[in-house]
Order: C-alpha cells, then sequence, then structure tokens
C-alpha cells in the first residue's frame, strides 16, 4: 500500500467515524489527508469504495485475531472461549473508533457493512482451511450448555460490547468510572459468568 493511499485510509476513517458515511465529506477527508480530491479518486473510484475499503480494514484487523483464537492445539473449549472473549475486549479497547463506526453503518442499514464483510469472510475462509480452526460446534460444548452457536456468540458478544455502548448509563446511574481498570474487572466478570455456565451444565 503507498504511503498516500495508507493516509487517505486513515483519516477518512477518523470522519467516517465521527460523521458517517453521510456526513463525511471527500473535501474534509482530502484536508486531512493533505491531497485534493483528484488524488482520492485516483486510489478509489468513489465515496462509497473509500467506504468500504475502511469498513473492510477495520474488519480485517480483527478477523485473522479471531481465527487465531479459535485454532486450539491444546487445551479445552473452554480455554478457546477465553481466548475470544480476550481478544473482543483487547480489540475494542485499542480501537474504540471502530464500534463509533459499525454502529454509524448499522443505523443507517449496514449494506456497506455487509460488503466489507462478505470479503473478509472470504478470506477467513481460506486461513480456516489452511489452519487448524475449531468450530465449537464440534467440541460438544455447544450441546452441553443447550444453545445453537448463533445465539451463543451473540450472547458472547452482547456482554462484550455492551459496557461499552451504555458507559452512559453505567457512569450515572451507578456512579462507576468505565474506564481502564473497569473495562478489565468488567472482562474477568464475563469470563467467570460464562466459566459458570459451562460448569452448571456438566451437571
Amino acid at each position: 500500500m503507498s504511503k498516500v493511499r495508507e493516509r487517505i485510509l486513515k483519516r477518512a476513517f477518523k470522519i467516517f467515524s465521527k460523521k458517517g458515511f453521510d456526513g463525511a465529506r471527500m473535501d474534509d477527508i482530502g484536508k486531512a489527508a493533505k491531497v485534493n480530491k483528484a488524488t482520492i479518486y485516483y486510489y478509489f473510484d468513489n465515496k462509497r469504495a473509500l467506504y468500504e475499503e475502511v469498513l473492510y480494514l477495520q474488519l480485517a484487523k480483527l478477523s485473522p485475531k479471531i481465527v487465531e483464537a479459535l485454532t486450539l492445539s491444546e487445551g479445552e473449549p473452554e480455554e478457546l472461549i477465553r481466548r475470544v472473549v480476550e481478544v473482543y475486549f483487547r480489540f475494542l479497547e485499542q480501537h474504540p473508533d471502530v464500534l463509533k463506526l459499525f454502529l454509524r453503518e448499522v443505523c443507517r442499514g449496514g449494506n456497506h457493512l455487509r460488503n466489507a464483510l462478505r470479503k473478509v469472510l472470504q478470506e477467513q475462509e481460506r486461513a480456516v482451511r489452511d489452519g487448524s480452526y475449531v468450530k465449537l460446534e464440534d467440541t460438544g460444548l455447544l450441546e452441553r450448555v443447550g444453545v445453537d452457536s448463533l445465539n451463543f456468540w451473540l450472547n458472547i458478544v452482547g456482554m462484550v460490547i455492551i459496557h461499552f455502548l451504555a458507559f452512559p448509563f453505567v457512569e450515572e446511574i451507578y456512579k462507576v468510572k468505565v474506564d481502564e481498570e473497569f473495562v478489565e474487572k468488567r472482562k474477568e466478570s464475563v469470563l467467570k459468568f460464562v466459566e459458570k455456565i459451562i460448569r452448571c451444565s456438566e451437571r
């Protein structure tokens, strides 16, 4: 990737995260990246192409981390879940603007996100074929817990991201600052909750 293209994408990410697709202007992106609009259009056919590339790059940062966490060479399924939860928490801590970007896109229908996701999933499938990726369905864990794969992962992701979305409620109602220490405690709470559910299912 050329340095100019990379700079355009970085600045576009910041602006799209703050203003969304409809609110972002190519003039502002060009100004932030210190290039003119002609340069942007040299690398990207239009605003949609630039936006979807920004979405794709953020998804592409997370996808290989998930695949790696789900590559179980040794250990129990519970350890696999712990690794995935930690990946999600760490990613959102390190990239807080990504959630803003995705939420803005979801609020406008999510079509661009779907396009970016298809591209990431195709690449993920190749990575899965080439590695030792483990599906939770194959470990027997979901059967023990009594939930299907879709709802299991929706529950996990929901518990991971809720405090990032609801921090004004947490801070105002419970008078607790949602800071790094809080997030670490929240991660351990989620892990303990999941582990307890798994242990209860084994009785």
